[in-house]
């Protein structure tokens, strides 16, 4: 069974990547606009200009992650928020594995360059499911986090507009892109490590909508972000000091 091949602090971390890919390159669409401006039909420079332009603070998202970890194919849903000021993100997924029902909690701070992990459903040695695991930022442990990419499209190559279209009664804007896996940006033929984005900008004030992204390499991830509250005053609050259990 594969709790019992995983030590304690693989399976802390097992799942990370994944998640963070989903978060983090999704966010990437947070920015909105505080103005629609006036042209019928702009063009994706435009639609980028005016998006990033905006005044985003906070917002919430519901989340879909389809990937590859350990060798199997997990689907993981849940919801998601992001503050700009500070920069933290907070992500709470759940997903099946082997029959099990597992729930991640993920928080991360940039200030502190430091990240939370909680975990239910498994049964670990040393490990609390009531507590937080501390861990590091950085991307040797595919745990890695910088809000101030959020609102960064620099790295996002070759964007064109591929047209109008409506989700949920909201006319948008349809951008798509590539990335690569380390933020270069990458040509239009891909790579191993290739990733695709399409972001859906609301045209009436170019507030994000929904955004996906297609991962491709050895591991692949094809999640879906759709957001769902901008600047409603939400806030993210890290675990305290006694609520912190140190890793396995």
């Amino acid at each position: 069974m594969m709790r019992q091949r995983l030590s304690g602090r693989r399976m802390v971390t097992w799942l990370l990547p994944a998640m963070m890919v989903g978060i983090l390159a999704l966010a990437g669409c947070s920015a909105g606009s505080t103005t629609a401006g006036t042209q019928p039909t702009p063009n994706a420079t435009t639609i980028l200009q005016r998006a990033t332009a905006a005044d985003i603070k906070d917002m919430t998202f519901a989340i879909n992650v389809t990937t590859t970890a350990a060798g199997q194919v997990l689907t993981l849903t849940g919801t998601g928020k992001i503050i700009k000021n500070p920069g933290r993100a907070q992500l709470d997924v759940g997903t099946t594995v082997s029959g099990t029902a597992l729930t991640f909690s993920v928080i991360t701070d940039t200030a502190t360059q430091a990240g939370y992990v909680k975990f239910s459903g498994l049964s670990l040695p040393g490990y609390s499911t009531t507590k937080w695991t501390k861990v590091t930022l950085n991307a040797a442990n595919g745990f890695g986090a910088d809000t101030s990419q959020f609102t960064d499209y620099s790295k996002l190559n070759g964007a064109t507009l591929v047209g109008a279209e409506t989700i949920n009664g909201v006319a948008v804007w349809h951008l798509q892109g590539k990335e690569s896996s380390t933020g270069t940006p990458v040509t239009s033929t891909a790579t191993p490590a290739d990733t695709t984005a399409d972001f859906y900008f609301r045209q009436d004030n170019y507030y994000p909508a929904k955004a996906t992204v297609k991962t491709t390499g050895a591991t692949p991830v094809d999640a879906t972000i759709t957001f769902t509250a901008i600047n409603s005053g939400i806030s993210i609050t890290l675990p305290a000091a006694s609520d912190i259990q140190p890793a396995a």
